[in-house]
């Protein structure tokens, strides 16, 4: 238990500074890791995730002045933008329909995403073409992606030569590009002529960008090779946000309203921010906007639309990490869910694992050996005997291997490679440290020790130290608490007691099982009330119409 807390700490910091580098920002990073990595985040991890990420950042960015990059320590994008009040109080209401639009934007990105996985997974075709040779694929989509935005070619109309940060770059350019207007810096008007193209519109511009890379990165994702989503989705956000900007400051030329020009720049910050946090289900992006560029003249605006996208997409789907998590069947535990009357009607006892081997004052050597062997349990129950099975506590599996290992040293690389054929046996099925016992032969009992006598004998189980209390659930806790109980506290497995005794014990895969169980039968539930209710209406239009034609006939007579 203390390991997996250890080793989800690590993760939460790794990813910290993994943000905290990439885009120069701690605290952005720091926030960013802990709505992606925990549902419930330990407050002491704050000033080790802060720690870890400003040092990870302040010497990443070192580095750029010690390759002689930058001359100073600046921002990752930074923008020209005035500092101050930038936008007027009626400009919220487009800065909102930016975030709708980023909010339904980002739930197509992942639904688009998923579709292509799952096309890759069932299509009997591309499932052989790609298991074949796993170059196929990757190769494919490269050339695809270079024509695409070959620069003399099709790229020519819509940025193709930029990276994602370089679009990045100029998409947050403080210059209008729908005016018309001519700027005296030449690389400005470099920049203008190369949104504008060749056939002189910076809406087909943008929209063909926005259009394109959102079909390429969608594929690009399902690569598999090492890739991020947070600049893809970022560099999108700003396409589809500067293309709102460009067409507000068309449409409002003297400004909305009248008396402060519209900034397309500014509109795509806040689609960079919204588009981001709609994809990844984070709020944390409007603090990576503001330390990524430097300008916080839109906090009000981008804190608007990204809750607005972020609202939209949580309605609609789960994010792009959780569904990944989903197709690749991992352990997962949703964060929110509501309770219906299947999950608080459902208790404990009903899907716990009842087959538990557990530890006495009697157990020998041997069950010892055999429960190693047969079982990846992360924790041994302890109870006070095999008649009334009273909850004494728990002994953790690494110091009863050391136990074992003192006592048989010859034999511990049998016992080892045993435990790998079991960890390869179930690592399909479950993750989790329970896992029910299923018989094979050859596989774990006796360990290579069967003919040592010693293995009869009473183990010495007092250098072993006793968790005096280990989680528990009573039978009767409904579902709906054993999963706030699994969410909340990150737990992998909890005994279930009847007035102290063991009863059985429950794992992460038995609360997904029977947390998918009752959603299914919500569902279920509602599609035969639906389907019932049309039933009753057309039930009723019959009655009424036989009335009406009775009523005919009647008359006629």
């Amino acid at each position: 238990m203390a390991s997996m807390e250890e080793t989800t700490n690590i993760l939460v910091a790794a990813c910290a500074v993994g943000v905290g580098c990439t885009f120069a920002a701690p605290v952005g990073g720091v926030l960013f890791s802990i709505e992606v990595t925990a549902t419930y985040f330990t407050v002491k991890n704050y000033w080790r995730g802060f720690y870890s990420a400003f040092v990870g950042a302040f010497f990443f960015r070192l580095l750029a002045i010690w390759f002689q990059e930058e001359v100073t320590l600046t921002a990752y994008f930074r923008t020209s933008l005035q500092r101050g009040t930038v936008f007027l109080p009626a400009e919220l209401l487009p800065f909102t329909f930016v975030g709708v639009a980023c909010g339904f934007g980002g739930v197509l990105f992942i639904f688009a995403h998923k579709r292509i996985v799952l096309l890759l997974r069932n299509n009997r075709i591309l499932k052989s073409i790609v298991q074949t040779n796993r170059f196929v694929y990757p190769v494919f989509v490269t050339v695809v992606v270079m024509s695409l935005f070959y620069p003399p070619g099709f790229g020519q109309y819509m940025g193709g030569p930029l990276t994602n940060p370089d679009a990045v770059r100029q998409l947050f350019n403080n210059i209008t590009w729908s005016t018309g207007v001519t700027s005296t810096n030449e690389e400005d008007e470099m920049l203008m002529r190369s949104w504008r193209g060749h056939h002189g519109s910076v809406f087909l511009t943008l929209t063909l960008f926005v259009v394109v890379r959102f079909c390429m990165c969608a594929v690009a994702t399902t690569l598999p090779i090492p890739a991020g989503i947070f600049i893809p989705s970022f560099a999108l956000g700003a396409g589809l946000g500067r293309l709102i900007g460009e067409a507000m400051a068309f449409w409002f030329p003297d400004g909305f309203p009248e008396g402060r020009a519209v900034i397309p720049a500014g509109y795509a910050i806040v689609g960079a921010a919204a588009f981001a946090g709609s994809v990844t289900h984070t709020v944390s992006t409007v603090v990576i906007v503001f330390e990524m560029t430097g300008h916080t003249g839109h906090v009000i605006p981008s804190i608007v639309a990204v809750l607005t996208a972020c609202f939209i997409s949580k309605r609609i789907t789960l994010s792009l990490f959780d569904v990944i998590v989903e197709i690749k069947k991992l352990p997962f535990l949703h964060g929110f869910i509501r309770p219906n009357e299947k999950m608080l009607s459902t208790v404990a006892k009903q899907f716990m694992i009842r087959d538990v081997d557990y530890l006495t004052a009697s157990t020998t050597y041997g069950h010892l050996n055999e429960m190693l062997g047969y079982h990846l349990y992360a924790t041994f129950p302890v109870v006070l005997s095999a008649d009334n099975r009273i909850l004494l506590g728990a002994i953790d599996r690494n110091d009863i291997e050391r136990l074992m290992t003192e006592k048989f040293p010859r034999n511990t690389k049998q016992r080892a490679d045993d435990e790998r054929q079991l960890n390869r046996k179930f690592s399909s099925t479950n993750s989790n440290g329970f896992i029910q016992e299923e018989e094979e032969d050859g596989v774990g009992r006796g360990g290579g020790e069967g003919g040592d006598c010693r293995l009869s004998e009473t183990a010495d189980l007092s250098g072993c130290p006793v968790d005096p209390a280990p989680f528990q659930l009573a039978e009767k806790n409904n579902l709906y608490k054993v999963y706030r109980c699994f969410s909340r506290l990150s737990l992998q497995h909890a005994f279930v007691t009847k007035d102290g005794r063991l009863a059985g014990v429950i794992s992460g895969k038995e609360v997904r099982e029977a947390i998918d169980s009752a959603m299914h039968t919500k569902t279920t539930n509602s599609k035969k009330r639906k389907t019932k209710k049309m039933m009753l209406n057309l039930t009723s239009v019959k009655d009424s119409c036989c009335s009406c034609c009775c009523e005919d006939r009647t008359a006629t007579d």
